[in-house]
């Protein structure tokens, strides 16, 4: 019994010398890389250029104005929104169908299809599809497009 706890407390020293160089080495890696040169001063100039995207993207956000937004929402009898979509037949289209929705993916406007429609949308916000009309009247040659309850 003697014997083994003799060989236990051996075990123990030779664990904490290893841990006490493992510590001496993880400290001198420290003490040599860049983070121990970082001072307060380096924080701070971060800290005040992320104020300052902060700032700015709250002014941006709130340069688009929300409540104006939300005017344009109509709701049904049973208080769901209205939705609003774009049908174009697909034989309207010159290009490929999977071209023409990968390009509208690519501008940030939904499409669905069904049967032989592209539909772009749905919407609860009308003035979000006056964008897409924008877009195809000046990108594509299809007229006549209207914007439709769905």
């Amino acid at each position: 019994m003697r014997d083994l706890f003799k060989n236990l407390l051996g075990l123990l020293i030779f664990l904490t010398i290893i841990y006490t160089l493992y510590l001496i080495y993880s400290i001198t890696d420290f003490l040599n890389s860049e983070e121990s040169r970082t001072k307060v001063s380096d924080f701070e100039q971060q800290i005040f250029q992320k104020e300052r995207d902060l700032e700015s993207l709250r002014n941006e956000f709130n340069k688009n104005d929300i409540k104006s937004s939300l005017e344009n929402i109509k709701l049904n009898f049973d208080g769901t929104p209205i939705s609003w979509v774009i049908k174009i037949n697909i034989r309207d289209i010159k290009i490929s169908e999977e071209a023409f929705r990968e390009q509208l993916f690519k501008e940030g406007f939904q499409t669905l299809r069904n049967d032989d429609f592209v539909i772009i949308g749905p919407y609860v916000d009308k003035s979000r599809l006056e964008i897409v009309l924008e877009y195809l009247s000046g990108n594509t040659t299809l007229n006549n497009l209207m914007i439709e309850e769905w």
